[in-house]
C-alpha cells in the first residue's frame, strides 16, 4: 500500500524573495533550527544542485534543488516542495510525498 500526502501554505513574500531564502543552503541549519544539523554540496550543473542535508532525526539525507526560474525551485527529497506565485503576489509553497507501507505479520 502507498500514502501520498501533500501540504500546502501561503507564505506572505514575493516568489523572488521565497526562493531566495530556498535557495541559500548554507543557511539551512538557521532556518531549519533543530531539524537540519549541517549542508554540504556534493555536485551542481547549470539548474540542479546535489546537497547532502544531515537532519536531526533522518540522518544524512541527498537534496535535490533544481532552479525554475528566479521566482520559481523544485526540490526533491524524501518530501517534494515546489513554490509559485498566487494571484495575490504572495508564494504558494506545496510539499508532498509519497510512503510505502507493508504489512507485516507477528
Amino acid at each position: 500500500m502507498s500514502v501520498h500526502a501533500v501540504a500546502s501554505q501561503l507564505i506572505h513574500a514575493a516568489p523572488e524573495r521565497v526562493s531566495a531564502i530556498y535557495q541559500d543552503y548554507g543557511h539551512w541549519p538557521e532556518l531549519f533550527r533543530g531539524t537540519v544539523r549541517a549542508t554540504r554540496l556534493i555536485r551542481e550543473n547549470d539548474t540542479t544542485k546535489a546537497i547532502e542535508v544531515e537532519h536531526a532525526t533522518a540522518g544524512r539525507v541527498l537534496n535535490l534543488m533544481t532552479v525554475i526560474s528566479p521566482a520559481r525551485f523544485a526540490w526533491k527529497s524524501s518530501s517534494r516542495i515546489t513554490t509559485r506565485a498566487s494571484p495575490t503576489g504572495s508564494t504558494r509553497t506545496r510539499a508532498g510525498r509519497d510512503s510505502r507501507c507493508s504489512r507485516t505479520s507477528s
